[in-house]
């Protein structure tokens, strides 16, 4: 009974890993897929992928950093539907940011030139959900 004892305790701490591995593998795989598709429609290697915080959309940005003639940064993004690997929003934004805002929508920060005394950051923020499609300021004014 003693020598079956340490056998049972590897026995039961492998069986469950080996199942990770298999599921590990899967994830790889359509890791690739989201990876491969945004690599051919940025044009980039040098991509940066967010996933959302409910694993179902990922973010891929692409940025070109400013230079002396051009200060602004210019950011070509996309974001993916994993369950199916399709574009569900593509643009570019030259000067600023893109995030996550929450598990359907992304922020997009357009930096201003100048700014007004009764402005704040959130006037320059659009927020598009991805998926109904739609976009809106996120102050709910359009000053920009």
């Amino acid at each position: 009974m003693k020598r079956l004892s340490p056998y049972l305790v590897i026995l039961v701490f492998l069986l469950p890993s080996c199942g990770a591995l298999k599921t590990s593998n899967l994830t790889q795989v359509d890791e690739s897929k989201y990876r491969r598709l945004a690599m051919e429609k940025l044009g980039e290697e040098d991509v940066t992928f967010t996933i959302n915080g409910a694993d179902t959309y990922v973010l891929c940005t692409s940025e070109v950093k400013g230079t002396v003639q051009q200060p602004r940064n210019n950011i070509n993004y996309l974001v993916i539907n994993l369950s199916d690997n399709t574009i569900v929003l593509e643009n570019r934004v030259n000067g600023g940011t893109v995030s996550w805002y929450n598990e359907k929508i992304i922020q997009v920060y357009l930096t201003p030139g100048v700014i007004r005394k009764d402005q704040t950051r959130d006037d320059f923020i659009t927020l598009y959900n991805v998926e109904t499609g739609k976009s809106y300021p996120k102050n709910l004014k359009q000053t920009h």
